[in-house]
């Protein structure tokens, strides 16, 4: 629905922010790797909602269904700093009743 795109905007930009921030750490990140996915993604934005429209058309799986099978972390959560990321996904999802795995426990 447009009411979980609208939500999952802001995820989405937490998450390049997050990876940006920690592709400046001996990580596996790499920043012009998540620059260009991130890139990609918003600058094809219209052909994304296009095949995101033709897909719901055969779907046959509810989307909480499958969010909830999916993941709130944006980081492996090794360091201090990946769980502090994971911490403020976590909260971002219980905010807006983004139903991710970690929220519906």
């Amino acid at each position: 629905s447009w009411v979980t795109i609208a939500k999952s905007v802001p995820f989405i930009l937490l998450n390049l922010v997050g990876k940006l921030f920690l592709s400046f750490l001996p990580t596996k990140y790499s920043l012009t790797g998540t620059l260009r996915a991130h890139g990609w993604f918003f600058l094809h934005w219209g052909e994304v909602m296009a095949k995101r429209s033709v897909m719901r058309s055969e779907q046959t799986v509810h989307e909480s269904d499958v969010m909830r099978m999916m993941t709130a972390k944006l980081t492996n959560g090794e360091s201090i700093l990946g769980r502090s990321i994971n911490a403020v996904s976590v909260i971002y999802c219980r905010m807006t009743a983004l139903k991710f795995r970690e929220v519906v426990r």
